[in-house]
């Protein structure tokens, strides 16, 4: 009996996850008629969360490519995290992930270099994969090792990770120290059996929201191409 509470006061979410978590509830059922809709959407919701005040962020441009730094007084300047945001490839940016990425800054005692890739439907794939790979090659130009470059991001960026992985081995580049995905989208076909047996618990992705989503980004390239879908990839 004690074990069993136990086991449930671990599961009992807190009220803050409630309230993010019907935040994504109301977000997803938003009828928004344009993909700026939907970017200020996503804005919105991300901009309420705080920031420590002793982190600090500078604009950057990277090969052409905006991007922000985020550092804390524990970041190691030579260690560095290339991070790829989420955001189904049409919204999200280093602003909506800035205040996780400053918490992964202190943890990981590393600058994050968060990228502002080029979306879709304005610049479809493959630009995304692009110009993180530049990204990865500007980092190096700046003195910085690839053991010491950790390439990180979640949803749509962690399968840009992936991508990013399979494109350098492609040409036999130098591989960073880690790729870590965080729920990565690796599948525009999404045809995996937890599309289905996670439909209810999933307060904000669905297979028929993911397949529109594809389709904008591919503008219609091969939905099984190995930087697009890197479950392809050997």
């Amino acid at each position: 009996p004690n074990q069993n509470r136990h086991q449930e006061a671990r599961m009992a979410p807190s009220k803050e996850l409630d309230t993010v978590l019907e935040m994504i509830r109301v977000r997803s059922a938003e009828v928004r008629k344009t993909t700026d809709d939907d970017r200020l959407s996503y804005e919105r919701i991300m901009s309420v969360l705080p920031m420590d005040d002793d982190i600090e962020t500078e604009r950057v441009g990277v090969n052409g490519v905006p991007a922000e730094g985020i550092w804390a007084p524990e970041s190691q300047e030579n260690r560095v995290i290339l991070y790829l945001h989420g955001g189904g490839y049409l919204f999200g940016s280093a602003r909506t992930h800035r205040v996780m990425l400053a918490h992964m800054a202190r943890a990981a005692k590393a600058r994050v270099l968060a990228l502002d890739y080029r979306l879709a439907p304005e610049i479809p794939f493959p630009a995304p994969v692009e110009d993180s790979v530049s990204a990865y090659r500007w980092l190096q130009a700046q003195g910085i090792s690839p053991h010491k470059i950790t390439v990180g991001g979640d949803s749509a960026g962690g399968g840009l990770v992936v991508a990013v992985l399979v494109a350098l081995r492609s040409v036999g580049e130098p591989m960073p120290a880690a790729g870590v995905c965080i729920s990565a989208w690796t599948d525009m076909e999404s045809t995996g059996t937890s599309m289905a047996t996670n439909a209810e618990a999933d307060p904000s992705v669905s297979k028929e929201r993911l397949l529109k989503i594809a389709k904008v980004y591919l503008g219609g390239k091969d939905p099984r191409a190995p930087l697009a879908s890197p479950i392809h990839a050997d």
